[in-house]
């Protein structure tokens, strides 16, 4: 079976134009309502996503161990939290250089 080697670029580009997409919209809309909300409705569609992908591609589904898995879903939590505030108190693109920067 032939493997396109441009497919992996291809899908990282797709990822990071959803997220800028995601930052755009999430600032405007930081005009009109309340961040919180906003983190809020973004965690809400992502979960029942990555279940829907997950029981589709027939992964195992856990809940409970290994309790890395929970820690690191912490800290993702508290990263999305300081995200949207950033997202929706500063200019976008300071956001996302800040985010994307990390060290050598």
């Amino acid at each position: 079976m032939p493997t396109n080697r441009a497919l992996p670029y291809v899908w990282m580009l797709c990822g990071s134009l959803s997220f800028a997409v995601m930052a755009i919209l999430s600032n405007t809309l930081g005009d009109h309502c309340h961040w919180v909300i906003i983190a809020l409705v973004r965690a809400a569609l992502a979960c029942p996503f990555a279940a829907i992908l997950a029981v589709a591609s027939g992964v195992k589904l856990v809940w409970f161990r290994p309790r890395t898995l929970w820690l690191r879903s912490i800290a993702g939590s508290i990263s999305l939290l300081c995200s949207f505030y950033a997202i929706t108190h500063m200019r976008v693109a300071e956001v996302l250089t800040i985010t994307n920067t990390f060290p050598i």
